[in-house]
């Protein structure tokens, strides 16, 4: 995982904020450290807090081809928001060291009202399987227009495979975790992004979760009991965020609607380890 360094002092008092942070890709977290120091000499420094914080979301990979810094670049009102929305802190663990001193770490949500304002719009995500109409069940035509109001389904094709989520294996491609990666097809058909969640699932738990090995892939609640695993061909994307997958397995991801929900429920997870 991504590793960061703050080191920085509170005016007035002998406490110290020090490093390390680290960035939990699969829960979206910072974790932060304070160490209060009895007696010390502490330097003032004018280092706010808050903003050393937005500064980390800023360094993060928003999607295959741009940072969070670019992105809020680009968008202006989104990034004059980013900056008004507070940063909050939750206490997980607080330990009194031998030398008189307080350590005392702390967690950040990314998810919530951070990745709240970040998110683009949701929707508009097209399945890749073959279609048929939701009322006769019969195949849709390729070349026939779909009328507004009508939303196809998949063919589901029996025995039809009941999957907890799923497991995209980028192990050993270099990829890097981005907030808002995209899958494609061999034919550069996008198979899952913003487009097939819903905007309530994305916003409290990340389009995805990444994971350093498949053992903790298989133990992530996302997963589920029977996921679907699917190997990653390539990275994609200026930023190498993006995956790569083959026409047939994003058929598979596909081809039922109970495979639709879980793309949906942002129930994915991405292997990402060496």
């Amino acid at each position: 995982m991504r590793r960061f360094l703050i080191i920085f002092a509170v005016i007035g008092c002998s406490m110290v904020l020090a490093g390390a942070d680290s960035i939990n890709f699969n829960k979206w977290t910072i974790r932060l450290q304070q160490v209060e120091i009895p007696d010390a000499k502490v330097e003032a420094t004018n280092v706010d807090f808050s903003q050393q914080v937005r500064n980390l979301i800023r360094s993060l990979n928003y999607d295959g081809d741009f940072t969070v810094e670019e992105y809020l670049t680009m968008n202006p009102r989104v990034s004059r928001r980013f900056e008004r929305n507070p940063i909050l802190t939750r206490p997980v663990d607080t330990k009194y060291l031998s030398d008189g001193s307080v350590s005392a770490e702390y967690e950040v949500s990314i998810t919530g009202s951070i990745l709240k304002t970040l998110i683009p719009k949701t929707g508009g995500g097209f399945p890749l399987a073959p279609l048929s109409c939701p009322l006769c069940r019969r195949p849709w035509p390729e070349d026939l227009e779909v009328p507004e109001g009508i939303k196809l389904v998949p063919e589901e094709q029996e025995p039809i495979i009941t999957y907890t989520g799923i497991i995209i294996d980028a192990q050993g491609l270099k990829a890097k975790p981005a907030l808002f990666p995209k899958i494609f097809n061999e034919d550069g058909k996008e198979a899952y992004g913003i487009g097939f969640a819903l905007e309530n699932y994305l916003q409290d738990l990340g389009l995805v979760s990444y994971v350093r090995t498949m053992s903790e892939a298989y133990r992530s609640e996302r997963a589920g009991l029977n996921p679907l695993r699917i190997d990653a061909l390539r990275v994609n994307g200026r930023l190498n965020s993006d995956l790569i997958i083959t026409n047939n397995d994003a058929i598979r991801m596909h081809q039922s609607q109970r495979n639709l929900k879980l793309l949906e429920r942002c129930q994915v997870v991405i292997v990402i380890g060496e």
